[in-house]
């Protein structure tokens, strides 16, 4: 494999990790935005269909991202304040990821 073929591959990676970050970026900031939402468990499931559906339609693999996974099991324990502190992290995570693919 040449050189050129090693930054193709790179470049192509960073594109796509480009492209799910800034998917899951957008459905964290749908979620953030109801974060007072009174039926912010509802919220999160209905985003949450969403992102995937969205992974998908964009030819993406569905990572196990761990915060994505660390949020839906907070929400099956319908803790409100666990569940804003995991929305937070998720926003965090999704904005540090995305910087990095620049």
């Amino acid at each position: 494999m040449t050189n050129y073929d090693n930054q193709q591959i790179e470049r192509s990676r960073k594109l796509y990790l480009k492209k799910y970050w800034k998917i899951s970026h957008k459905h964290c900031l749908m979620i953030k935005h109801n974060i007072d939402n009174k039926h912010l468990f509802n919220v999160i499931d209905s985003i949450h269909g969403s992102f995937k559906k969205s992974i998908k339609s964009h030819k993406l693999e569905y990572m196990d991202n761990t915060m994505w996974i660390e949020l839906m099991n907070t929400r099956g324990k319908s803790d409100l304040e666990k569940m804003k502190n995991c929305i937070y992290k998720l926003h965090l995570t999704n904005v540090y990821n995305l910087s990095k693919t620049f």
